[in-house]
């Protein structure tokens, strides 16, 4: 197809208008994954692999295509190649250094890029000389470079086009430029010599240690507010943690109204809960739209509730944190699943107790007040004889 190409632009230069028809059609498919090193000789999306946070929206990404092929049979080469559009946007690409003017007459045809679909279409270069011997050059070398720009954060593979008449491929000439074109490398029968090109510049996610209080719910208390303590791993500091941008399971936003001295003073938010010398990061959230989160979405009246919080700090870093809480039946004081005389003899036990009063258990304290009173004992009765 290309020998064909480098006809038509003889004619062309002869004076016979001609158009060069380039027709691709492509359907995107972002296939996440790592690549793998390909076997020699190759043709290899250059740096093969980058991972970097640093690169944010608005910052230039420049890769080579290569090719560690060291005859010296070489006449052109041809690719296209597809990326993530909503990780990165295509702007330059120009001729590498494998073949140029030094050796002969070259022609050049730079591809467009769709950064809608996510694609660069077309490119190629060869030597250009009517009739034999047809000039010939020696790799390895570059092929092409390609400027992209950052325009999101995520992962694009830099795919190199396996497939088709426009497949990626090295040319050459045998007999030093006097015999045969032949494709020195071709994906059709040699698909472990491309390496295509992985970019990731995701944030860090931080993974942080949570705790909940309480970490056994009651879901008929009486109690406001869920309190969480986030502690972050050593490099980090909870005084960085932007509270904004917390979320519990992804839904529940903390409380942020200004009103409340653990949402404005340092002093309360910022606390070593757990006396280990390391400071967290204390939020809390509506116990009610925690309760009616638990049982409403997650379908959950009594058992163990896994529950995530994630968020960012004030530079973008990310970081999570899973915390495991149960939840318990109302009336059942010695949770064993079920609302029975056991229970009972529990509440009467400690009837009357406030939770400064020795002996006051807080598992009989069913709306958890702080008091063991008649409202407890009407859950208990409202319960009684009733298994989960």
């Amino acid at each position: 197809m290309l020998t064909e190409r480098v006809e038509m632009k003889c004619v062309l230069v002869a004076g016979i208008m001609l158009t060069l028809l380039l027709t691709s059609m492509l359907t995107l498919a972002f296939n996440i994954e790592p690549v793998s090193a390909a076997v020699s000789p190759y043709i290899a999306v250059v740096p093969a692999s980058t991972v970097d946070p640093a690169l944010v929206p608005g910052m230039n990404y420049t890769i080579s295509i290569n090719t560690d092929y060291n005859g010296s049979d070489v006449w052109g080469y041809e690719f296209r190649l597809t990326f993530n559009p909503h990780v990165l946007e295509g702007i330059e690409v120009i001729n590498g250094d494998l073949i140029t003017e030094d050796v002969g007459t070259t022609v050049w045809w730079p591809g467009t890029f769709d950064n809608t679909a996510g694609t660069l279409s077309y490119t190629g270069s060869t030597f250009f000389r009517i009739g034999l011997p047809k000039p010939v050059t020696s790799g390895p070398g570059t092929l092409a470079n390609i400027t992209f720009r950052v325009v999101g954060r995520g992962i694009s593979n830099i795919t190199l086009e396996t497939q088709g008449p426009e497949r990626t491929k090295l040319m050459g000439y045998t007999e030093g430029g006097h015999g045969n074109q032949y494709n020195i490398i071709d994906p059709e029968t040699m698909p472990d010599q491309i390496q295509h090109g992985y970019f990731d510049n995701r944030l860090q996610i931080v993974i942080a240690t949570l705790d909940i209080d309480p970490d056994r719910l009651n879901l008929k208390s009486k109690g406001q507010w869920i309190t969480a303590y986030i502690q972050l791993p050593e490099g980090y500091s909870a005084e960085d943690i932007d509270a904004a941008t917390i979320l519990l399971n992804d839904t529940i936003a903390p409380v942020l109204d200004p009103k409340y001295d653990f949402v404005t003073n340092s002093s309360e938010y910022l606390t070593d809960q757990d006396n280990d010398g390391i400071i967290e990061r204390m939020v809390k959230f509506s116990r009610a739209e925690v309760a009616e989160y638990i049982t409403s979405v997650l379908g959950v009246e009594y058992g163990n509730v896994n529950l995530a919080i994630t968020g960012e700090l004030h530079d973008g870093t990310q970081f999570e944190g899973t915390c495991t809480i149960k939840v318990l039946f109302p009336g059942d004081a010695d949770d064993d699943g079920d609302v029975d005389f056991d229970d009972f003899t529990i509440l009467a036990g400690c009837y009357g107790m406030s939770i400064e009063n020795p002996g006051f258990n807080s598992l009989a304290d069913f709306d958890e007040d702080g008091h063991i009173k008649y409202d407890d004992f009407l859950i208990l009765a409202g319960n009684y004889g009733k298994t989960v």
